[in-house]
């Protein structure tokens, strides 16, 4: 298609870029918070954070986190007289996942996130990494994605967005979405683009 005049080329563009910036205002889940400034009103601030999660004095997963902003927000999802306690990861985080034997099951890690407390909910983003480990402390499965959502209430861990996950015999990618337990078994990817097999490298 030909383009008769730059002016119709320059329209088209700015209206091109304003339907992206519409799109990407979208979220299927609670929308992603940014990191407060210095100028916000911070309730409280940690470094070396620790913090363990449990189920019937069972210890189900460990959240680590270098630095933690903690502030008192006034969110959509929140009743109208309450306010969500978030914690603010802004220089990474890593939480591990327990069996109910108390073995070491996996990890997840990212640049960033946060967590909702009353909620119980965190969002990931930035070079995510969920693991999930054999009885040997083996990697058995791993993916990878920019976005991942925790809800601890449901032990469910899931995106709406491009992941791969690498198992021993193959490689899958899916760009709708994934959807799985803290134990990553089983799993469901969404929107399959791709799915291929691992070759296995001859000893020489």
């Amino acid at each position: 298609m030909k383009h008769s005049t730059s002016l119709k080329l320059y329209f088209l563009a700015c209206w091109g870029l304003c339907m992206l910036l519409a799109c990407t205002q979208t979220s299927q889940d609670i929308a992603s918070i940014p990191i407060p400034s210095e100028d916000d009103n911070i309730e409280s601030e940690s470094f070396g954070v620790e913090y363990l999660y449990s189920d019937s004095a069972r210890v189900t997963a460990r959240l680590e986190a270098p630095h933690v902003i903690e502030k008192k927000e006034k969110l959509e999802e929140t009743d109208e007289e309450g306010e969500e306690t978030v914690h603010y990861f802004d220089q990474g985080l890593l939480i591990t996942f327990y069996s109910a034997g108390g073995r070491q099951s996996g990890t997840v890690s990212a640049n960033r996130g946060h967590l909702l407390k009353e909620k119980g909910i965190a969002e990931l983003k930035g070079n995510v990494v969920l693991i999930k480990l054999d009885y040997r402390g083996q990697v058995e499965k791993k993916l990878e994605t920019e976005q991942l959502f925790w809800d601890q209430e449901k032990d469910s861990i899931y995106n709406h967005d491009y992941v791969r996950i690498t198992t021993p015999d193959k490689i899958i990618i899916g760009h709708e979405g994934f959807k799985t337990n803290t134990a990553f078994d089983p799993f469901q990817v969404f929107g399959i683009q791709g799915e291929f097999e691992v070759e296995e490298e001859e000893s020489p």
